[in-house]
């Protein structure tokens, strides 16, 4: 009699787990149903990279990467089935390398739906649909890899040679195949929500100055928050408190009781001069998160636009206050000088913001 009830109950196990398997979401039910949602971004007869492009409505508005999309006044846009289409450039964050165009479909366009990035974690499963290789020019098939997420809150600087200084807070590291035109192209969650867009890879150990295979991407909440401006034809540039920080000391934690960062100066006529701070104060929250060090104030400040309202804690002494920032926007910074014939250029990635 007990082994026949230990029998019912493996039978019962092995059905349940069976049925929760049968419900889970597949690579093909990630796949299949958002490859209409990419495309290829080509720029001809320049030396601009053909990139992937990242359907985000039905009307013809795709986000894709800046260098390409700006190198030429019509693209060419090729969609699922090898159907080509002519694209503009509509609007563009240089300092993300990102541009949102615009291409007149013939018939509605698949967008990607996008999911909280804010709920990834490391170790979450992603797919990548992307343009590696450039093998989709010929066909017009995008090429899928998988991996997972390998860390979050990354902060990259990147220095092209004749472009402004791109830098990029905030990103997420993934481990999925991908090679440099696969920018532009969605990242997928378990759910086939895209919780990311490819924003820089390198897939060489001789071109890339921050590791052989490393890829990144910008979470979806940042590029959801900008689409907006991207589609009134704006040039997105990124808010500035107006500070200059530092870590605090385990001394100056100790008197504290609490984490945070030391002002060290207040530009003038600054939003962070506006709202009150002054040099000697501990910032220690901005935008509804806990700022603990240097790293995390640039991470929660750096993704957000200029004119955006920010509301800030302090402490000075034992007194805690608060303001409401609007961002100023960020000084343009001068684009990277071009080399000269017979002169290595700089290479991408290299150089980490600390």
């Amino acid at each position: 009699m007990r082994s026949v009830i230990s029998l019912m109950v493996l039978l019962t196990l092995a059905l349940t787990t069976g049925c929760i398997s049968s419900q889970l979401p597949t690579l093909h039910d990630i796949i299949t149903p958002n490859r209409p949602s990419v495309v290829i971004v080509n720029a001809p007869n320049t030396s601009a990279p053909s990139v992937t492009g990242t359907v985000v409505s039905e009307d013809g508005y795709i986000l894709t990467s800046l260098q390409t999309a700006s190198a030429i006044e019509t693209l060419h846009v090729i969609a699922e089935g090898m159907v080509v289409y002519e694209g503009k450039l509509v609007g563009s964050d240089p300092r993300w390398d990102l541009a949102l165009i615009k291409i007149k479909p013939i018939q509605p366009l698949r967008p990607v739906h996008f999911g909280d990035s804010d709920k990834i974690a490391v170790g979450d499963q992603v797919v990548l649909l992307g343009n590696t290789y450039m093998f989709a020019l010929s066909d017009g098939n995008v090429s899928a890899s998988a991996g997972m997420v390998s860390a979050l809150h990354r902060i990259l600087s990147v220095q092209m040679p004749g472009a402004e200084p791109v830098d990029y807070s905030d990103v997420f590291q993934y481990d999925a195949p991908s090679s440099g035109y696969s920018v532009g192209g969605p990242l997928f969650d378990e759910q086939g929500k895209a919780i990311g867009v490819a924003v820089r890879t390198s897939n060489t150990p001789e071109n890339s100055g921050i590791g052989y295979g490393l890829s990144f991407a910008l979470p979806s909440n940042h590029v959801m928050r900008i689409l907006d401006r991207l589609k009134a034809g704006e040039t997105v540039r990124h808010g500035l408190l107006g500070v200059q920080t530092r870590n605090i000391t385990p001394e100056e934690y100790k008197a504290a009781g609490r984490s945070g960062v030391m002002v060290l100066t207040v530009i003038e006529n600054s939003p962070a001069e506006r709202i009150g701070l002054q040099v000697g104060d501990l910032l220690i929250g901005a935008d509804g998160k806990a700022i603990s060090n240097g790293l995390r104030l640039r991470n929660v400040l750096g993704p957000l636009p200029a004119d955006q309202t920010v509301h800030v804690t302090y402490q000075r002494g034992k007194l805690v206050r608060t303001g409401e920032a609007v961002l100023m926007a960020r000084p343009v910074p001068a684009p990277v000088p071009t080399p000269s014939p017979g002169v290595d250029p700089p290479k991408d990635d290299e150089a980490i913001a600390p």
